[in-house]
């Protein structure tokens, strides 16, 4: 708590912050099995284990616009080879 404590008000986050914080950050290979270049970073904070920040929910818009841009990718892909 101590730690915490110590930081509750800061404005900008600072290496000696992220170092007090932070225990180890794992990055994965990348995946591009679908395409587009995916890669898994895991971020292990200290005292607390491994953080899992949830992945913002897409509105329909949002959806599609996403849709369209796979299949450009997928297109342009096969074109170029």
């Amino acid at each position: 708590m101590e730690l915490v404590r110590k930081y509750t008000n800061f404005s900008e986050l600072t290496t000696p912050i992220i170092h007090e914080f932070i225990d180890k950050i794992v990055v994965h290979e990348a995946d591009k099995l679908t395409g587009e270049r995916i890669q898994q970073i895991d971020i292990y904070l200290k005292y607390v284990g491994k953080l899992d920040v949830p992945m913002p929910e897409l509105t329909p818009k949002q959806c599609r616009e996403e849709e369209r841009r796979r299949k450009k990718r997928a297109w342009n892909s096969t074109y170029m080879r």
